[in-house]
């Protein structure tokens, strides 16, 4: 079972390469390294891409508890708070 998510996502990140990489003018296509490069994206992307999704979403919840944070700094009540209020 692992294995096929494995194939999976190693043929989306390839074809999804492969389509960035035909699509640009600036880069050769007859040039083998190109190609290699495009294999070794494809072989180490589903290891390496769920840690990077993780990463990005932990810090947009950092972000998002800082903004909170911040907008309502004081979360109880203290004596020179009650005083202004008057």
């Amino acid at each position: 079972m692992l294995w096929k998510l494995y194939f999976v996502l190693a043929i989306a990140t390839f074809l999804i390469s492969l389509q960035a990489f035909l699509t640009d003018a600036s880069v050769s296509k007859a040039d083998w390294r190109y190609w290699c490069f495009l294999l070794l994206v494809a072989l180490f992307a589903p290891i390496t891409l769920p840690s990077i999704v993780n990463q990005k979403i932990r810090r947009g919840l950092r972000r998002v508890s800082s903004k909170r944070s911040s907008d309502n700094p004081r979360s109880s009540f203290d004596l020179k708070s009650l005083t202004r209020l008057r």
